[in-house]
């Protein structure tokens, strides 16, 4: 159980409070994470694109203080650059284009692959991260689904450059979004909910690893936080910056991991969505006491590149009934636990 190369910039993070690549991981796979099924799919090859880099300049966030309405206001809003951050700008021979990170898995379970063997889709990233510039610890993070989303980035890009993006659809309705996401789906380049979920917390709240209490991001998986100087929160007493570890489904071993951006009383507009998307009923509505809470992750795919992979979702809880109900990208549903995981827990750093 589970316990950014950008518009503008990025930020590049380091596996200790020091800069510099991570040591390649040789062990096990991290243990299973997200929600969803492994990622996967197929791509003919693309037609050869020239070589265009992405040019990033580091940032780093200011330090942040969690205490008072102005440090959760702050937490809130390095959260919102952190997505933009995992919202790279692309360039291609047709033209640049702004993709969120998909999600993926680690390597030994990235579902489909391109034309080929497993074997021949890791030579093709390999020879990316080369062009790329990329450090093989680097590619090894990236392809774990843990890389940082510069990392993840600049080994897409390689991609681009080397010739991978699928040419235009006989139709040409499938827009250059979705054709690098697509690539970028089935070269298995991406970000897991744990991977995307463990930089946010950093990044929000101005903390190195040895800080926070983290371990080497291919070997964090969020378990064990209230041994590791976390506090349990209520769900009443949620806010940005919080951690939410969902358990496995019933009968599933993949839990889910996410951060929190904002939790509110339910708008009119909000309430909209309930009845229109998540088919709650006009009567159930009024007659409850909804809440929303806005979540960060890397959503789980099942198998679809057009699907999950870094966004906010919403979830919405009623106090009357006890129901849940979510919206992640165009999936929805409605169930008596949310997102269909129980809430291990939610966690906030101690003194915080």
């Amino acid at each position: 159980m589970p316990d950014p190369i950008t518009p503008s910039g990025a930020r590049a993070f380091s596996e200790t409070s020091a800069p510099g690549a991570p040591p390649e991981w040789t062990g096990p796979p991290p243990q299973r994470d997200v929600s969803e099924l492994p990622d996967g799919g197929s791509l003919p090859r693309g037609l050869p694109i020239a070589a265009l880099r992405v040019v990033a300049t580091p940032v780093q966030p200011a330090a942040a203080t969690t205490a008072g309405a102005n440090g959760i206001d702050a937490v809130a809003r390095r959260l919102d650059e952190f997505m933009r951050l995992a919202t790279p700008t692309f360039h291609t021979s047709e033209g640049s284009v702004s993709v969120p990170i998909p999600f993926h898995m680690n390597a030994g379970n990235a579902g489909g692959s391109p034309p080929g063997a497993a074997a021949s889709r890791s030579t093709v990233v390999a020879s990316a991260g080369r062009r790329a510039g990329l450090a093989a610890e680097a590619v090894g993070l990236v392809v774990a689904g843990r890389g940082d989303p510069q990392q993840v980035a600049r080994l897409a890009q390689g991609l681009i450059d080397g010739g991978y993006l699928p040419a235009p659809d006989a139709s040409g309705a499938l827009p250059m979004s979705a054709r690098v996401r697509a690539m970028m789906f089935s070269y298995g380049v991406g970000l897991d909910c744990a991977g995307y979920v463990q930089q946010a917390f950093l990044y929000a709240h101005g903390l190195s690893r040895g800080q926070a209490g983290f371990k080497r991001s291919a070997l964090e998986n969020l378990a064990g936080l209230s041994g590791r100087g976390f506090a349990r929160v209520q769900l009443h007493d949620m806010r940005p910056g919080d951690l939410v570890i969902f358990r496995p489904v019933q009968g599933g071993t993949i839990g889910h991991t996410a951060i929190v951006r904002d939790v509110h009383p339910a708008t009119a507009i909000e309430i909209v969505r309930l009845t229109q998307s998540c088919a709650v009923s006009a009567a159930t509505v009024a007659a409850g006491s909804w809440t929303t809470f806005q979540l960060d992750s890397s959503w789980g795919a099942s198998n679809d590149y057009s699907r999950g992979g870094v966004q906010r979702g919403t979830l919405w809880h009623d106090a009357v009934t006890g129901t849940w109900a979510w919206q992640v990208g165009p999936d929805t549903g409605k169930d008596a636990l949310p997102y269909g995981h129980a809430i291990e827990g939610i966690y906030r750093r101690k003194g915080k």
